[in-house]
């Protein structure tokens, strides 16, 4: 992002299903001649086989608390991301 808002870097389409807000002029992949195609990041936190449900719980609503501050969330909108919660689930089966 920092090189194409400096002019050193001309991006033609962005891998993402629709255009962003910080690169208004600059077009989904789709809407550039490539339809279907979508390029998504994903992280994730693991915890080992048997990890209390009360630590997971824990962790999972520590992620979300700061996925909500505005801070956080401004530098995923300055990057031109969004950040998508998920719920732990139950059991590895229901992944």
């Amino acid at each position: 992002m920092p090189q194409i808002k400096a002019g050193k870097l001309r991006a033609l389409a962005l891998a993402h299903s629709c255009a962003v807000p910080v690169l208004p002029d600059v077009p989904a992949i789709a809407e550039a001649g490539v339809p279907g195609y979508e390029a998504v990041n994903w992280w994730g936190v693991v915890a080992p086989t048997g990890t209390s449900p009360a630590i997971i719980d824990k962790v999972n609503r520590a992620i979300e608390a700061v996925q909500q501050s505005p801070d956080v969330q401004k530098q995923f909108d300055n990057e031109g991301a969004t950040p998508v919660s998920m719920s732990r689930p139950t059991s590895a089966a229901s992944w």
